[in-house]
């Protein structure tokens, strides 16, 4: 009879590919011997009829790691890990329980039933990773044929055997090499289109080469599969890079460069994410063996999951330049949004970690790693080098960018240090930073807004997608726009980025008067926001109501603001009221003042 039914998912592909069922996962149970596959990550010694060793969860200098071979579990009375081989494979591998299942499975020959209907969807994949793989292949026997790729690896101090580690390759300068290959090996030229290896001339319709006269790079999989390529070009010629575009089984928004390496080793304390493929591979052959490059594109919500779910801390070291700064900020806030507390390793001089390294030394480079950044000391610092500290509407300005990032800080005793500091070296009392810092706040418990229905743009259910959406219309309309500069200022806006959208935008309205003209594609430009914003407000006709739908968010955002800061002037009287005897009462009677006005501005919203 069959028990419960699991079903496997391969990556990035969502469709059902394996039926995993309870008779499946008893057999490699059976088949797998729990002390000999542990024994191949953990020195086990016979006691009793267990087995000791320490744990490779956690460090211990005293054995508390015990194997049951009769009972085919594990356990550590350390930290208190245990289950069977699957879950044992989960956590030393880093995999999710169907990859766990599947690597048990390849070892033990034990077969995993396909579903009849995805068989060819299986098939086409297969087929793309083979392909792969003949292209790998080829672009490395014609590394060693060039002159050119070797000079350039010995100038970059790159021996063989990193090359080989990393899979390193070269495109032969003649058009048509690697696709008249692949047709000598059986695939059609509709495939090698498909898998990205070629493309086709708009001329006469022949087909070409993708990558041409290129070191080149492969991407590679968990499971050890080439999904994509990087090329990287000799000269100055652009562009620099060029990588695979999205395919059936490659898609860079969902993966890292080497990856593949870095996810081996369970328990990882650091994962360094950095810019590019040789800023990796200059790092490995360095000893620094713990880093990852997006793939060509900024870091997306995807690979911070993936940042998240394979190192302990992540640490951010893109290149020192504007550029560099601009995107590790950029960084920042997606792999806090995921849940990260991220450090920033910038480096001096606007120089890459391969050109850090080189001038400066290992030793030196370990030195500044291990005193990264704190996230949010980096965001402050920037902050304020791009401050005018001199003049009032400067300092201003600065403290309420800086109270926007002390308020994203979740722990409350983190934020008062931060707030204890600017109040020292800016003579700013805390009360009032307190105070501003209330209104930015986010609180979990908030009323939902409630907006009239509006085709054009998602229904703002939250304070978040109001600020998204009054901004929104604030770019489509310049009477909108100057409706809302009049009535609002940047403290109305509690998300951090839609706050720096409407400071930019002020800013670029006052500098000229037809900046609004230009707003759109400046924001865009400095990537603030993104292309697919702008198709969209181009596709999609303002609503001939913007106006009054514009006064309502405006209406709910200050009503949301009000509430914020009432339910903390209201958490302060009742701190207050609990330890009445020692509070000031000049400052509880000045709170119930500020709580009155409040009540008063809401009622006459």
């Amino acid at each position: 009879m069959c028990g419960k039914i699991y079903l496997f998912l391969n990556h990035g592909v969502y469709k059902l590919d394996f039926i995993i069922n309870d008779e499946v996962l008893e057999e490699i149970r059976q088949k797998a011997d729990i002390v000999g596959l542990i024994s191949e990550y953990v020195n086990l010694k016979k006691s009793g009829a267990n087995y000791l060793g320490l744990c490779p969860f956690h460090n211990e200098k005293t054995p508390s790691f015990s194997v049951s071979p009769s009972k085919e579990f594990f356990h550590c009375f350390g930290c208190g890990a245990g289950g069977d081989v699957i879950t044992f494979v989960m956590k030393v591998e880093n995999l999710g329980f169907i990859d766990a299942v599947q690597f048990l499975a390849d070892k033990y020959n034990v077969r995993l039933s396909q579903k009849t209907e995805n068989r060819k969807e299986i098939e086409k994949r297969e087929r793309a990773y083979l392909a792969n793989r003949e292209a790998g292949l080829f672009y490395l026997n014609n590394l060693y044929k060039s002159k050119i790729a070797l000079n350039y690896l010995e100038k970059r101090g790159i021996d063989k055997s990193i090359a080989m580690k990393f899979g390193l390759g070269m495109t032969p300068i003649s058009s048509r090499g690697l696709y008249e290959h692949l047709l000598k090996k059986g695939f059609k030229e509709e495939e090698l289109l498909n898998y990205n290896l070629v493309i086709k001339s708009s001329k006469d319709s022949r087909c070409f080469d993708r990558f041409r006269n290129r070191l080149m790079f492969p991407i590679i999989d968990r499971n050890k599969n080439i999904i994509g390529f990087g090329g990287r070009v000799f000269d100055n010629s652009l562009p620099k890079y060029l990588n695979s575009k999205d395919t059936l089984v490659y898609n860079k928004a969902d993966n890292l460069y080497n990856l593949n390496n870095v996810a081996r080793e369970s328990n990882r304390e650091r994962i360094l994410l950095v810019e590019g493929y040789m800023d990796v591979i200059s790092l490995d052959k360095s000893g620094i063996n713990f880093s990852v490059a997006s793939l060509g594109t900024a870091l997306t919500q995807n690979q911070a999951k993936l940042l998240k779910r394979y190192g302990k801390q992540v640490i951010v070291c893109y290149d020192g330049d504007n550029a560099g700064v601009k995107a590790s900020v950029r960084a920042i806030d997606v792999l806090t949004n995921e849940g990260c507390a991220p450090k920033i390793l910038h480096l001096p001089e606007g120089l890459d970690p391969d050109e850090f390294i080189k001038k400066y030394g290992l030793t030196s480079f370990e030195a500044i790693l291990n005193k990264a950044m704190n996230h949010i000391d980096y965001k402050l610092e920037i902050e304020k080098k791009n401050a005018n500290l001199n003049s009032t509407e400067g300092l201003s300005a600065y403290i309420n960018r800086a109270l926007v990032i002390i308020a994203s800080i979740k722990n409350p005793v983190e934020a008062e240090i931060y707030i204890d500091k600017i109040s020292k070296e800016y003579k700013i009392s805390v009360d009032a930073l307190r105070m501003q810092l209330g209104a930015l706040v986010n609180y979990k418990k908030t009323p939902k807004i409630n907006l009239k229905k509006d085709k054009s743009f998602k229904k703002a259910d939250g304070k978040n997608m109001a600020e998204d959406q009054i901004l929104a219309y604030a770019l489509n309309d310049e009477d909108i726009f100057k409706f809302i500069r009049k009535n609002m200022t940047s403290i109305d806006f509690s998300n951090p980025s839609s706050r720096i959208v409407f400071e930019k935008m002020e800013e670029l309205y006052k500098q000229d008067d037809k900046g609004y003209n230009i707003m759109l594609d400046s924001l865009i430009n400095q990537g603030l926001i993104n292309e697919e914003f702008k198709k969209r407000l181009n596709a999609i006709p303002l609503p001939t109501n913007a106006f009054d739908l514009a006064k309502e968010l405006m209406t709910n955002i200050k009503r949301w603001n009000l509430i914020k800061d009432r339910d903390y002037i209201n958490s302060c009287i009742k701190q207050a009221e609990a330890d009445i005897e020692n509070f000031d009462k000049n400052q509880l009677k000045m709170l119930v003042g500020k709580l009155y006005e409040i009540n008063k501005r809401l009622k006459s919203l």
